[in-house]
């Protein structure tokens, strides 16, 4: 039977909305984002 949970959870890959996927993709943003804000620092 297939749940909500189930269904979310299934989804793994990169974009997915599993707990897992959602937590590298959040940090692969915020890595990204403190580049960017070095990069916008250094030009100021």
């Amino acid at each position: 039977m297939l749940t909500v949970h189930g269904a979310i959870a299934s989804r793994d890959g990169r974009g997915g909305t599993a707990p897992t996927a959602v937590a590298a993709q959040l940090a692969e943003v915020k890595a990204d984002l403190v580049v960017q804000q070095e990069w916008s620092a250094a030009r100021r």
